[in-house]
């Protein structure tokens, strides 16, 4: 398997971003101007995996007290204290089952642990369904919290992962 590397996006990124985005729709929401512009500056949490290639994919997340007006992350709001939730990914069709995905998902629970979050969240479509999405999240430990029929008519399982800080020799110590 070739080198996946993540980072935070960088606005050399942006029109990779923009490719993959528009790709990957209608699976996806179209990255807006203001989101483009949020992303230059670095105002919004977006990581990108970079492969040999090139950037092949991107992850958009918000922490549970950052502002953000999406209807799923505010059900999440509701819920949970605190949480990263996971708003939008996208991989480059090209580098579609090579792992970017898992190297995401992976970075960004990491990046979870170390702000002090025990969770990450997302939604996931079942009208239209998209079980792909299902079944790489259910894999991942992802687990139905809840059911939200959305205003654009869409119909979402939420989902959750419980995160666990990595054991420590202290922690084996006082086993």
């Amino acid at each position: 398997m070739a080198a996946i590397t993540v980072r935070l996006v960088r606005p050399a990124d942006l029109e990779a971003l923009r490719a993959i985005n528009a790709a990957g729709l209608p699976g996806v929401t179209p990255l807006s101007t203001e989101e483009l512009a949020a992303l230059e500056t670095g105002a919004l949490r977006c990581w990108v995996a970079e492969a040999p290639e090139g950037v092949a994919g991107y992850l958009i997340a918000y922490t549970a007290s950052d502002a953000y007006d999406g209807e799923e992350f505010a059900w999440f709001q509701r819920h949970f204290a605190r949480f990263l939730y996971i708003d939008q990914v996208a991989i480059a069709s090209r580098s579609r089952r090579g792992g970017i995905g898992s190297a995401l998902y992976q970075a960004i629970a990491d990046e979870a642990l170390a702000l002090g979050l025990d969770s990450l969240t997302c939604e996931v479509n079942l009208v239209p369904p998209n079980p792909v999405s299902l079944s790489f999240h259910r894999a991942r430990g992802f687990q139905e919290v809840g059911v939200l029929r959305a205003q654009d008519g869409r119909t979402v399982a939420l989902l959750r992962r419980a995160l666990t800080p990595p054991a420590t020799p202290d922690d084996a110590a006082l086993a």
